[in-house]
């Protein structure tokens, strides 16, 4: 009996060695790490027309109004302004007539810190068919941090506009990281 106290004894005491040798010979590596994202941000940095009454763009904008006129009358008057938080462009036709047809001019920015592409353009026009807008596709387009890119938005009054009218549309764009898959 007094041998078996002795085997047990002996191997309580070679697991106990073990176990300091082990700890001994084990060590933990932790590894943090810190991972910044960046930020999507697109805005309307910039907006006129070519009939608002003043020359903003030489360039593109040579005469104001229209250039060249659509009539030889200058009765109408189109003006363009962008939110406070620059996410909408808000347009105004006043004393437009049917097929008066000005044009807006804008300037997308993106304030972010990574590369975004436009996934969507939509404008919201007058809900009686008064004002037909048409903006060029720039679903696709891909715009660098800090970097611009100029669109252009076509309006005609139709026939079904009422004398004594204002008509106001909004455009917006929508817009995701350069990389990513539309949902």
């Amino acid at each position: 009996m007094r041998k078996k106290w002795f085997v047990t004894l002996a191997l309580v005491l070679s697991l106990a060695l073990v176990g300091l040798g082990l700890a001994w010979w084990t060590d933990q590596l932790t590894i943090a790490g810190t991972v910044g994202t960046g930020e999507v941000d697109v805005v309307f940095t910039g907006a006129f027309t070519d009939d608002d009454g003043t020359v903003n763009d030489p360039s593109i904008d040579p005469s104001d109004p229209l250039d060249p006129p659509t009539y030889d009358k200058n009765v109408a008057m189109k003006e363009a302004a962008i939110s406070e938080d620059g996410k909408t462009l808000t347009c105004t036709i006043t004393n437009g007539y049917p097929s008066y047809a000005p044009t807006t001019y804008f300037t997308i920015t993106n304030t972010g810190t990574v590369p975004v592409r436009i996934t969507a353009v939509t404008v919201t026009p007058p809900a009686g068919g008064e004002v037909e807008v048409t903006v060029p596709d720039l679903v696709g387009e891909v715009i660098d941090p800090e970097a611009s890119l100029n669109g252009v938005c076509y309006q005609h009054v139709t026939e079904a506009a009422a004398e004594n009218s204002s008509y106001t549309y909004t455009v917006t764009i929508d817009a995701i990281q350069w990389n990513a898959q539309p949902e």
